[in-house]
């Protein structure tokens, strides 16, 4: 069980290295499928494509999700693992 910091971006036609940020949150102490399921609760709000659904379900870590949606896709992620402070505290 991990923490992330999510950022989710699309990126314009007319010029393809502008992002447009959409989408920022955290969740804390979730799996690879919980984080899964909240990029396609985001992403859905967002005219989500076939291809993208594919690189989600198919990736089998948080590394290979992000490479897959970042280098295949309209839409930009950037994933940070969040250390959580309460947990370090109590051992």
């Amino acid at each position: 069980m991990k923490s992330y910091y999510i950022r989710i971006y699309t990126t314009r036609r007319c010029w393809p290295n502008e992002r447009k940020l959409r989408y920022e949150f955290s969740k804390y102490n979730i799996s690879l499928d919980e984080l899964k399921t909240a990029l396609l609760k985001r992403m859905g709000n967002l005219g989500l494509h076939y291809r993208v659904k594919r690189h989600i379900y198919e990736a089998k870590n948080v590394e290979e999700l992000v490479q897959g949606i970042n280098n295949n896709t309209k839409f930009k992620l950037d994933v940070q693992v969040i250390e959580d402070r309460r947990n370090k505290e109590l051992r």
